[in-house]
């Protein structure tokens, strides 16, 4: 198993002296405390390294993207780039930068067919996802910025993307205290969420 962070390897022939794991133990014998040694990110955020849907997908937007070339959609200080791709409870997250959107990808059930929505539950909220299949690659898409003119460059856009997911999979804040103003308690638009990250 892969850490879907920093990529840190789990080798049962090896096991983890760190975490005084001794080899012959499988990944899936491993407490669910356990945490990657060099990055401590959890054990749900390992990936099996044969699953090639995200270089799949990440090749298919780069053939894309040659066409997009010159639109006013394109931003051409981003190029395709997967960021952040974790297990959660059964299906595979992470986000899609591209030159023209940038979302959030999740491999999966349930998959509609292309065009088709439906509505996900996260422990940070539930966001509407269109199913997609470039190349024949079939996943659930949840827009967070299309176009992308107001990233900068692909650092902005990889920040924009972690922070996206962060909210997303955690579980929002503790409600603030009572003698904090109502007004600051309203709901706001997915859009207007993620735009504070813009510096909007």
């Amino acid at each position: 198993m892969e850490c879907g962070v920093c990529w840190w390897v789990y080798d049962p022939a090896v096991g983890d002296d760190e975490a005084q794991v001794p080899a012959g133990v499988a990944f899936e014998e491993l407490p669910d405390t356990y945490a990657c040694p060099r990055c401590h990110a959890v054990k749900e955020r390992f990936l099996r390294p044969t699953d090639d849907r995200i270089d799949r997908l990440v090749e298919a937007y780069r053939a894309i993207e040659l066409r997009m070339r010159g639109l006013p959609v394109h931003n051409p200080r981003l190029v395709v780039e997967a960021v952040g791709f974790r297990a959660d409870r059964g299906s595979l997250i992470g986000a899609l930068i591209t030159p023209w959107f940038l979302n959030v990808v999740v491999f999966g059930p349930p998959l509609p067919r292309e065009g088709e929505s439906v509505e996900l539950a996260f422990r940070g909220g539930r966001f509407e996802a269109m199913g997609a299949s470039p190349d024949g690659i079939a996943h659930l898409a949840i827009s967070l910025f299309s176009p992308v003119g107001e990233l900068v460059d692909q650092a902005a856009a990889r920040a924009v993307a972690t922070e996206s997911l962060r909210l997303i999979l955690e579980p929002p804040e503790e409600t603030p205290p009572v003698d904090e103003p109502r007004s600051a308690l309203r709901t706001t638009s997915r859009r207007a969420l993620f735009g504070g990250l813009l510096g909007g």
